[in-house]
């Protein structure tokens, strides 16, 4: 078991520090999951520690949106800021940007509940928007949606 109070994210990212901000959303209240989904063990860890990782592989900054009661239930990695969310997801989105900082090229919002994505996908949306594209979707567009 890591020591969440000592321990690290990887920052192996070539985006440069700061030029890449990550934003997990995990402040809701789970209560479909039946309880709060982002505190759950998945793999060793809780379930919001796997996009705070994968992100944190492009990403030179990491803002971790929780419940407001519970900011102290989760020990950071060093270097994560932890903010409270709102009572929904967009003040929770408002409440993750907020602690951006005004030099952010890029800013990745991503949720707790979607512990799978990988390094590659951040590196693959993160890079075309830093070479210029205005912005980037994590997947392909539905047929209805293309151009022919």
């Amino acid at each position: 078991m890591r020591d969440y109070e000592t321990d690290d994210v990887s920052r192996t990212g070539s985006t440069g520090a700061g030029a890449c901000w990550a934003i997990v959303l995990a402040a809701g209240t789970g209560a479909r999951f039946g309880g709060p989904k982002q505190f759950a063990e998945l793999a060793g860890m809780p379930m919001l520690e796997h996009p705070v990782r994968s992100s944190a592989t492009v990403c030179g900054g990491i803002v971790a949106v929780l419940p407001g009661g519970d900011l102290d239930r989760w020990n950071a990695p060093i270097g994560v800021l932890k903010v409270a969310g709102g009572a929904t997801r967009a003040q929770s989105v408002r409440a993750g940007l907020s602690a951006v900082p005004d030099t952010a090229e890029v800013i990745v919002i991503t949720d707790a509940a979607h512990p799978l994505a990988t390094p590659d996908l951040y590196r693959r949306v993160v890079e075309p928007v830093l070479e210029g594209a205005d912005a980037a979707i994590p997947g392909q567009l539905p047929r209805i949606f293309r151009r022919n």
